[in-house]
């Protein structure tokens, strides 16, 4: 397994929007915590997840016994192997969710499900932190 070495600041432990909820006096020992961990030199480190490459090598193990793939996934990374599966004929279905799925996959894909349309409870919105669409980042 590998692992990615992490930054260690404020993002690594708080939302940014929950970084703002903190007073001066908070935020004053979140920084000294953060500084003494980078004095001591302490390396924080995140396991490098393999699902998509593990989900690759099982969709062309079993290319033999299928004739599609249904794919509820929006990563690109798994255009290669899909492209393999389609030059050997398998129909390629992508289920995901609108604006999520890779332009990439649209383009192999023989069937696309939105999955969003199922689901029936509320929504919720998150406004953008991005000026340039009204958010103050």
């Amino acid at each position: 397994m590998k692992f990615i070495p992490k930054d260690i600041n404020e993002g690594l432990f708080f939302q940014r929007r929950t970084i703002t909820l903190f007073d001066g006096v908070v935020r004053g020992k979140i920084n000294d915590f953060i500084d003494e961990l980078n004095k001591l030199r302490i390396i924080i480190e995140e396991p490098k997840c393999n699902f998509d490459v593990e989900m690759a090598m099982d969709m062309l193990d079993d290319a033999e016994k299928v004739t599609a793939i249904f794919l509820f996934s929006g990563d690109s990374d798994l255009l290669e192997p899909l492209e393999r599966l389609k030059v050997k004929g398998k129909k390629i279905g992508i289920i995901g969710v609108r604006g999520k799925v890779a332009g990439e996959l649209h383009n192999i894909k023989d069937k696309y499900i939105d999955f969003g349309k199922f689901y029936t409870g509320k929504r919720v919105y998150v406004k953008s932190e991005n000026p340039a669409f009204g958010g103050t980042a």
